[in-house]
C-alpha cells in the first residue's frame, strides 16, 4: 500500500484591504456622518432649505456635533429631483411635464428571434430624467422647543459645481480640520455619473446603447461659509462604460513645511483594450501626481493652483530665493516732500504751539495784505470773541504766547528787549497799552533763538520763494 502523500492545505486569499483613510492619519479629530440629530431638528433644517428647491429635500450624510449650551452645529448633504423641481415652476404638471420631461433616444432593447432570424428591438428612453441635484449645508440650530425666532442661529448653503446627473458613491464625507487653520472644514470625494447615447458594432450590425460616463471629485468646503470652497477638483473620470476603481487617490501631506495639509491627488490612468476602450488601471509609477499647496496669507484660506509634483522642489527652491532676495534688498522708504509755500519747521512742534504751526501753514483769506497789525488788546469785543492763538515765526518756532492765555500767564512778566534796544514796549492787556493797533516795528519782537524773524499771524500770508520781505519786516539773511 503506498504512503499517503501529505498535502498542503489550500488556504483562501484575504479579502482586499480597504484603502486608508487620508484624514485618519493627519488629523487629530474627524467627526463621520451618524444619525444622532433629532428629528425635530432634521425637519427644521428641510423648511429652511426649501428655498433651495421647489421639490422635496432630502438630509443624508448628516455630521451632527452637539454643543454645551443644547445648540447643535450640523454638516449634511441634500438633495433634491431636479425633474420634479422644474415640473413644480409651471402652473400644473401637465405643462410642466411637457417642458420638463427632455429629450427620447432610441436605444437597444432586446433581441427577438423571427423565422430563425435576430432582430433587434429598441425602445425609447428618456436621458438623465431622474437627475438628481447634490448640495452641502451648514448650520447652528437652537435647541430643541426653542421658540421659531431663535431655532436658526446660522445657516450657508450650496450646490455642489460640476457634478453629473446621478450621484452613485461616496467615498467620504467628513468634517475636520483638514488645512490646520483651527476651523471645521467639510471634506467631499464624490462619484457621480450620467448617461448617452452611443454605437456600436455586434453581431446584429451597429446598435445605439445607452453609455455611461463617470467622474470623481473632490470638493474642501470652509466650514464657516460652505460656500467657500477652498478646493473642488477633478479626482477621476471614465468615459464609456465600466465603473471606477474603488482605490484612495488622494494623500494629505505637508510639502512645503508650512505647518498646513497641502493635498495630493494621483491621477487614475487605465489601459485600452480593443473592445470597450477601459482596461486595467495602471501602476502608480505610471501615473500624474498633483499637489494643491494651501495658501496660509491672510485673508486667502484657499489651495492655490495645482502643479506636477515632480516639480515642486524647483517650485520650493524659486520662492526661497526670492523671500532671500526680498530680505537682502528691502524696498526703499518713500520720501515725503514738503508742499511748495509751506514752511518746514525744524522740530516737529507739540501741545498748543503745534496747533497754531498747523493753522499757520493755511493758506490766507482772499484779500489778505502784507501788512502785519498787532494783536487786539485782551480788553477788547475782538479778543474776547476770538480764541487765543499763539503767535508763530517764519521759520515755523513758536512766537511769544497771545495775550490772555495760559501761556501768557504762567510766562514771566518781564517783555524780552526790543530788536533795537530801549525800553521795552508795554504788552497787550497792560495798563499802559495803547487801545489803537501798533506800529510793525513794535510787534517785530521774535523767539530768543531767532530774534530778527519777524513774527507772523495766523491771517498772514506765507511768504513764497524769492518773494520780497512784509513792510516793516527784517529780511531774512
Amino acid at each position: 500500500m503506498d504512503a499517503a502523500v501529505a498535502r498542503t492545505p489550500v488556504v483562501a486569499p484575504a479579502p482586499p484591504s480597504p484603502p486608508p483613510d487620508p484624514i485618519a492619519s493627519r488629523v487629530a479629530q474627524v467627526y463621520a456622518p451618524g444619525e444622532s440629530l433629532p428629528e425635530p431638528l432634521r425637519k427644521r433644517l428641510r423648511a429652511v432649505l426649501k428655498d433651495r428647491s421647489r421639490s422635496p429635500i432630502a438630509l443624508h450624510h448628516v455630521i451632527d456635533l452637539p454643543r454645551p449650551d443644547g445648540s447643535h452645529e450640523v454638516f449634511a448633504l441634500y438633495e433634491y429631483a431636479v425633474y420634479e423641481d422644474c415640473v413644480a415652476r409651471y402652473p400644473d404638471r401637465e405643462t410642466g411635464r411637457e417642458h420638463c420631461a427632455g429629450h427620447f433616444e432610441r436605444v437597444f432593447d432586446h433581441v427577438d428571434t423571427i423565422n430563425d432570424k435576430e432582430v433587434v428591438r429598441y425602445r425609447k428612453a428618456p436621458i438623465n430624467r431622474d437627475c438628481l441635484a447634490l448640495g452641502a449645508v451648514h448650520a447652528v440650530l437652537g435647541p430643541p422647543g426653542t421658540r421659531p425666532a431663535d431655532a436658526l442661529v446660522e445657516l450657508t448653503a450650496t450646490d455642489l459645481p460640476d457634478l453629473r446627473c446621478h450621484p452613485v458613491a461616496y467615498q467620504r464625507v467628513a468634517a475636520a480640520d483638514v488645512d490646520g487653520d483651527h476651523q471645521l472644514e467639510l471634506y467631499i470625494d464624490v462619484t457621480t455619473m450620467d448617461d448617452w447615447v452611443g454605437s456600436f458594432r455586434d453581431s446584429f450590425g451597429t446598435v445605439s446603447a445607452l453609455r455611461s460616463d463617470w467622474d470623481r471629485r473632490l470638493f474642501i468646503l470652509a466650514g464657516t461659509d460652505v460656500r467657500n470652497a477652498e478646493l473642488a477638483v477633478r479626482v477621476d473620470q471614465v468615459r464609456g462604460h465600466g465603473d471606477l476603481v474603488p482605490e484612495e487617490l488622494v494623500e494629505l501631506r505637508d510639502v512645503d513645511g508650512d505647518g498646513h495639509l497641502d493635498v495630493i491627488v494621483t491621477e487614475m490612468r487605465y489601459m485600452h483594450s480593443a473592445s470597450d476602450g477601459i482596461g486595467e488601471p495602471l501602476e502608480l509609477e505610471g501615473r500624474n501626481r498633483t499637489v494643491y499647496r494651501y495658501d496660509p496669507g491672510p485673508g486667502m484660506d484657499v489651495y492655490r493652483e495645482g502643479i506636477p509634483l515632480h516639480q515642486l522642489d524647483g517650485v520650493l527652491e524659486t520662492e526661497r530665493q526670492a523671500r532671500e532676495a526680498a530680505a537682502a534688498n528691502p524696498a526703499p522708504e518713500a520720501a515725503v516732500t514738503a508742499p511748495t509755500g509751506a514752511v518746514e519747521p525744524a522740530t516737529a512742534p507739540t501741545g498748543e504751539a503745534g496747533s497754531a504751526s498747523l493753522q499757520a501753514a493755511k493758506a490766507p483769506p482772499a484779500g489778505a495784505t502784507d501788512e502785519r497789525p498787532a494783536a487786539p488788546s485782551s480788553g477788547s469785543a475782538a479778543a474776547r470773541a476770538a480764541p487765543p492763538i499763539p503767535a508763530v515765526a517764519a521759520d515755523g518756532s513758536a512766537g511769544s504766547p497771545t495775550a490772555g492765555s495760559a501761556a501768557a500767564r504762567a510766562a514771566p512778566s518781564s517783555p524780552a528787549p526790543p530788536a533795537g534796544g530801549g525800553t521795552p514796549a508795554p504788552g497787550a492787556g497792560s495798563a499802559a497799552a495803547p487801545a489803537t493797533p501798533t506800529s510793525p516795528a513794535a510787534t517785530a519782537g521774535g523767539p530768543a533763538d531767532a530774534p530778527d524773524a519777524p513774527r507772523r499771524s495766523e491771517s498772514s500770508p506765507t511768504p513764497g520763494p524769492g518773494a520780497p520781505p512784509a513792510a516793516g519786516s527784517a529780511a531774512r539773511p
